[in-house]
């Protein structure tokens, strides 16, 4: 289905609406809200009664979606070596990370065929990649962007999930940038192995870096629970 919202939509008083957003509806589910209880009401319809506002839910304020920082990491090189990742040199822009082979979001785009498929490999999505401050950071001529080849390749070999605390690492196994659906984004492909992740690994993080710049997603498994399954 189409997404009739841009990932880059401009900013209002200096603060990007997808990062509003994401604050406003942390704050409200931290109190409670009857809105929030409201507006994740999708999860008790049948996909086939989503309306639009379901699926911008579903898309946006999820507990498949979270919204990450984009920090320059001090431990990577622009010849593309790491040492120890060490974020914490923040710049004014955030990505958006989705766990697009989660059952909710493949139903919200209308890209599953059946509720009982299970995806053979975990992707995960970035979006409002921010391609100019990249380019400009990465040192190209004035107003040129870091191209779209150039960020999935950096995203398909730095990008990384953990699971829980200091867990075992699972490594990007491909990236490409997807432009359909007003969504431009890159979709990152990992292994799901033989020993998938489990509820009992009560987290996981995703991170990467782009050129020298890094970011880090951090999602907790319990609410990715949909129809009693928990749905990556």
């Amino acid at each position: 289905m189409a997404n009739s919202r841009s990932d880059h939509r401009p900013p209002r008083n200096g603060v990007s609406p997808t990062r509003r957003d994401f604050l406003l509806t942390a704050g409200l589910l931290a109190a409670g809200s009857p809105f929030v209880r409201g507006a994740q009401r999708w999860i008790e319809k049948k996909p086939a009664e989503w309306s639009p506002a379901d699926i911008q839910t579903i898309l946006n304020r999820s507990a498949w979606v979270r919204e990450a920082p984009l920090e320059i990491d001090a431990s990577v090189t622009g010849a593309g070596k790491q040492t120890k990742p060490r974020l914490g040199y923040s710049t004014e822009f955030s990505i958006v990370v989705r766990w697009e082979s989660g059952l909710p979001l493949r139903l919200a785009r209308r890209t599953a065929t059946s509720a009982d498929e299970i995806p053979d490999r975990y992707v995960v999505s970035v979006g409002a990649v921010p391609l100019a401050f990249l380019g400009a950071y990465a040192g190209r001529k004035p107003g040129e962007e870091l191209s779209k080849t150039e960020t999935a390749a950096f995203l398909a070999a730095s990008t990384f999930i953990q699971r829980g605390e200091k867990g075992a690492i699972i490594r990007a196994e491909k990236a490409e940038w997807l432009t359909s659906d007003f969504s431009p984004r890159v979709n990152i492909s990992f292994p799901r192995g033989q020993n998938p992740i489990e509820l009992r690994d009560a987290d996981v993080v995703v991170a990467g870096h782009i050129d020298t710049i890094g970011f880090k997603a951090r999602f907790a498994l319990k609410p990715m629970v949909y129809r009693g399954k928990l749905e990556l």
